[in-house]
């Protein structure tokens, strides 16, 4: 097998994981957050003088301090790319190198003593030019132990969808009676459409999380990644952004599934640029999109948006009429709607139950049919709870008076 070619920091993507890199480990630092636990942090520096993080948990930080010396040359093989994201990042590299137990380390055979330092001017940063997510200068890094980060009232999606659904149950806790309501026959509307609609430049500077609708058209496809997640890049009157898909919705981009453009094969691709044809049949084709803006978005500034609804531009122009018909739409007959039996609280029963013995004794005023021939009211259940349970009261049958 011939060796693997040689790759500067420059080169280096997400699309696999067979790189080979000579590097020189110029800053290390531990760190310790609280889901990811301690791992070893570094700044590795290629000939080119260009910069990236590395970063290995904490299963492998023996290893690499032994196998990766501070200001010593080795070749790196084989390790993960991810993207860097976050505030105070200690380069302007787009990703970030994470050492796994595949990760070889070995020595290497460039020698430069540069030190690759890059200063910054006081009138660069005084001037405010610099982009405030990464970090300028000395950097200082200490751990935060017995913290908490207190958020008051914050947005959870989640919790909002199922406190919708709380809102439409009376949250009775006992059963006291039966009342029969009747149910409206509703058509179902489309649940995106009460998500606003936002252009590319509003979701890229969006300070919450949320969802919302976009209109764009496919113009590339982001090659830095393996296609089996469809990675587009789409624009709309004047902005760009990165879009994410997953087999389920870049279907109805790509028409096809992900396992069938890659014939059952998991080997890594040799060139993203290769394209396989139904991918690239989708450039130029414009399509409504539903975006989730994450916290990623938000807090980290990823620009890339994962996309969780798909429609072609005749297919949600009919969702918009059919949701417009409904709107417009007249009750529906009340005689022709389904009967629902639902169990009242205690409260609500004894109501229903005093209105029912209310009316019964209204409608036997001024009645001349014999009771033998009358039809019996039946009153709604009694209440069982046993706070209210009366005691049974037994009656005893009368003589009549000519018997005596």
């Amino acid at each position: 097998m011939p060796p693997k070619a040689k790759n500067f920091i420059n080169d280096i993507k997400p699309w696999k994981t067979e790189w080979r890199v000579h590097v020189k480990a110029i800053h290390s630092w531990k760190q310790q957050s609280k889901f990811g636990g301690e791992s070893l942090e570094m700044i590795l520096a290629d000939e080119t003088g260009a910069k990236i993080q590395a970063s290995c948990k904490h299963g492998f930080v023996s290893k690499v301090q032994r196998d990766l010396p501070i200001n010593e040359w080795r070749v790196i093989d084989t390790f993960n790319v991810s993207p860097a994201r976050g505030h105070y990042r200690p380069t302007a590299h787009a990703f970030r190198v994470v050492i796994t137990n595949d990760t070889s380390i070995t020595s290497s055979d460039v020698k430069i003593d540069n030190p690759f330092l890059s200063l910054t001017s006081f009138k660069t940063i005084n001037n405010g030019d610099l982009e405030p997510d990464f970090l300028i200068g000395e950097l200082q890094v200490t751990n935060s132990f017995e913290s908490s980060d207190l958020q008051i009232n914050p947005i959870i999606p989640e919790s909002d969808e199922y406190m919708e659904l709380l809102s439409q149950d009376d949250m009775s806790m006992t059963t006291s009676g039966i009342v029969v309501n009747k149910k409206k026959s509703v058509r179902k509307r489309e649940v995106w459409l009460t998500y606003p609609v936002k252009t590319v430049a509003e979701i890229a500077h969006a300070t919450e999380i949320e969802k919302c609708r976009v209109t764009a058209t496919i113009y590339g496809n982001d090659t830095d990644w393996a296609w089996f997640k469809l990675h587009l890049l789409v624009k709309d009157n004047n902005n760009k952004t990165k879009m994410m898909l997953l087999d389920s919705e870049a279907q109805k981009v790509v028409g096809c599934k992900a396992k069938q453009l890659w014939d059952g094969s998991y080997n890594e691709m040799e060139d993203p640029e290769m394209l396989p044809e139904e991918i690239t049949n989708a450039v130029g084709k414009t399509f409504h999109f539903g975006v989730q803006i994450s916290k990623d978005n938000v807090s980290y500034r990823a620009d890339t948006y994962k996309i969780s609804k798909v429609w072609t531009l005749e297919e949600f122009s009919k969702i918009e009429d059919e949701a417009a018909e409904v709107d417009s739409c007249e009750p529906e007959d009340p005689e022709g709607d389904e009967d629902i039996i639902t169990m009242s609280s205690a409260k609500s029963s004894e109501k229903v139950f005093a209105e029912s013995e209310n009316s019964s004794k209204d409608t036997s005023i001024g009645e001349s049919t014999p009771s033998s021939k009358r039809k019996e009211v039946i009153d709604v259940l009694p209440d069982i709870n046993s706070t209210t349970k009366k005691q049974c009261t037994k009656f005893i049958k009368r003589e009549k008076d000519d018997l005596k």
